[in-house]
């Protein structure tokens, strides 16, 4: 079989996204340098919306016949042709990238139910309106403090803000936060090690293959977060019951929801409890994320077979 052809589109014009694609880009041909049957092609966008077919100037519409396949970096539309996705797509060529829909960290209401089903907890929480009149009452009859104060935006990535003793606190913070578009949610503060547990289907002959779990930092339960640098769950402890427990209860949320590509789950566990999941975010593709490489790296499995695995689905 001849080697297939990949673009990966990188940069654009809005200069909110613009380095972060040039850095997932720069990833993914990394990635495909590596493998025998992908030739990488290096499809620059920059900010003035000129296109650079692997350094040349080209127009969009020349890339008909000269690849076979595209991934796209970038996430927010052009300002004269709107989304790449879409006008990719218009030339008949197959686009990868990601889905509008995909989870970025918020767990929609749509998979609570289905998580709860198989005994996965996930934190109680409360979307707030900081008019409600009501929500003093709203909160002590959702659950107690402490809390933890998280943003939503509009494409449901989640953002810390802060950890709240009281309803006044809360209040205090709310009264001087900008919220634009974003919406608050206020979350049950749980305390305990943080960890990112990442799951490919269908990879080594495995339904749910579970990467190695990765160290993101401690819930102090004194009310102090002592963030610590990223490291793996073996090299914490000197057992494997924690691997054990995490493996299990990914593969649970796994099992209930289904996903169809490679997805992270974010837990919070405490020795001798069930691990409590906070956050789930679709990993539509390799890029510069800090988690999933150290992931695979920890899992001998190397960027270009995680970049195969998504491509295969493709093709």
């Amino acid at each position: 079989m001849d080697p297939i052809r990949v673009g990966v589109v990188r940069g654009g014009s809005n200069i909110k996204g613009y380095q972060k694609s040039i850095s997932d880009g720069s990833i993914i041909l990394r990635a495909l340098r590596e493998h025998p049957n992908y030739i990488p092609c290096d499809i620059l966008i920059d900010k003035d919306e000129i296109w650079h077919l692997d350094g040349l100037p080209i127009i969009p519409s020349d890339l008909l016949n000269k690849v076979d396949i595209v991934i796209s970096t970038i996430l927010y539309p052009l300002n004269q042709n709107g989304y790449v996705e879409n006008l990719i797509k218009n030339f008949g060529i197959t686009c990868i990238h990601t889905p509008k829909n995909a989870l970025r960290g918020y767990i929609p209401e749509t998979l609570r139910d289905k998580i709860s089903s198989v005994g996965v907890r996930m934190p109680k929480f409360l979307e707030i309106n900081p008019n409600d009149t009501d929500l003093p009452k709203k909160i002590h009859q959702t659950f107690s403090p402490p809390y933890s104060l998280v943003a939503k935006d509009a494409v449901d990535n989640v953002y810390h803000i802060s950890n709240v003793k009281s309803i006044n606190e809360l209040i205090e913070i709310l009264n001087n936060e900008d919220f634009g578009s974003n919406k608050y949610i206020l979350e049950e503060y749980i305390p305990g090690d943080k960890w990112a547990v990442t799951i490919m289907p269908n990879f080594r002959e495995t339904i749910w293959y579970t990467l190695h779990p990765v160290y993101l930092g401690t819930i102090n339960p004194a009310f102090r977060s002592a963030i610590k640098p990223s490291r793996s769950a073996e090299s914490k402890f000197a057992s494997p019951t924690v691997r054990e427990s995490l493996d299990l209860y990914s593969k649970l949320v796994s099992g209930s929801i289904n996903p169809s590509v490679p997805t992270t789950f974010v837990f919070h566990h405490t020795e001798n409890k069930k691990p409590v999941l906070f956050r789930i975010i679709n990993q539509h593709m390799l890029g510069d994320n800090e988690e999933l490489l150290q992931a695979l790296k920890e899992s001998f499995i190397t960027e270009s077979e995680y970049l195969d695995r998504i491509l295969r689905e493709y093709l």
